[in-house]
């Protein structure tokens, strides 16, 4: 699997917009219960740069995010060191000058300074994978040029702030290294760059599934959305990138999740990819025994 592709399987970074979208949004959200439980907990999707403003038009999941009694996230960003961040992001005995050839280096800088300002001679100690992270984030936003309309923190990191200042329990399901060791430490840097120069050279069919992604995300469509992942999926090899990034990640948080929320009712707000396919939290809760139900519909109704 290409650099980029983990990256939009990790961060579940879709974008493309539709008229019927719009007019059929709904939230990525489910409510688990049964097999015990004291109190409900839910599940959220996130789509991670979708501004909080975004949520606006789903008191349904402010809803559910109020009631819960503790809020459960994939990773604490507030914690994040800078200082820590910097040197993994660097290489030591290496350039991207060195690594790519002038045309793809050429092609990188040009969209690097349309979208950041920044030539990539800037950042040529920078590793392969940090420099397709930052054009994934901007292509993204190219590709979906309305989720710019959507105004805030990005949404993970709205929930973390208003569980603190609602004086909520937050859990990270993983730590910050955990995160920095799957996107920087855990693929040589000779594979980065092969990955970067793959996201250079055919990033027009990248976006061809990417718009088809969104849309199922907008309308919260869990199959279609599982189909657009084993889509980037069947086209890379190896399939362990996958497993990596998808599927282990969800057993080692299904290891947590039962016994917190069988302690007191929690608002589970991870990437929607998360939540999809058959090692996704979705169907490994009801194979354990709970009851987990879409929650659409609702909003019209609320916002009266």
């Amino acid at each position: 699997m290409t650099r980029f592709k983990r990256c939009l399987l990790f961060a579940f970074l879709l974008t493309g917009w539709s008229l019927h979208a719009q007019q059929n949004r709904q939230p990525f959200l489910y409510k688990v219960s049964g097999k015990g439980l004291k109190e409900a907990s839910y599940l959220f999707g996130t789509y991670h740069l979708l501004g909080n403003s975004y949520l606006d038009a789903f008191p349904s999941v402010m809803r559910a995010f109020k009631e819960s009694k503790g809020v459960i996230i994939e990773v604490r960003l507030s914690q994040a060191d800078p200082y820590k961040l910097a040197p993994l992001m660097l290489m030591h005995d290496n350039s991207l000058s060195a690594m790519l050839d002038t045309a793809v280096y050429e092609a990188l800088s040009n969209d690097l300074h349309r979208f950041y300002g920044i030539r990539l001679q800037e950042l040529d100690q920078m590793k392969p994978a940090m420099v397709s992270t930052m054009l994934m984030a901007a292509y993204a936003r190219e590709w979906d040029s309305t989720v710019n309309q959507f105004k805030g923190k990005e949404i993970d990191a709205w929930f973390e702030l208003m569980a603190d200042s609602l004086k909520k329990p937050v859990t990270a399901l993983e730590s910050v290294d955990d995160q920095l060791k799957l996107l920087f430490l855990d693929t040589e840097e000779s594979k980065q760059a092969q990955d970067l120069i793959m996201l250079s050279r055919n990033i027009n069919r990248y976006g061809d599934n990417f718009r088809k992604m969104i849309h199922a995300y907008y309308v919260a469509d869990l199959d279609s959305l599982w189909a657009g992942v084993q889509d980037e999926v069947r086209d890379s090899m190896p399939m362990d990138a996958a497993r990596i990034m998808l599927d282990d990640r969800n057993n080692a948080w299904m290891l947590q999740l039962p016994a917190l929320m069988r302690g007191s009712s929690q608002f589970v707000a991870v990437g929607a990819a998360h939540l999809a396919g058959p090692s996704g939290l979705v169907a490994a809760l009801r194979r354990q025994g709970y009851a987990v139900e879409p929650m659409r519909g609702q909003d019209a109704q609320l916002q009266k």
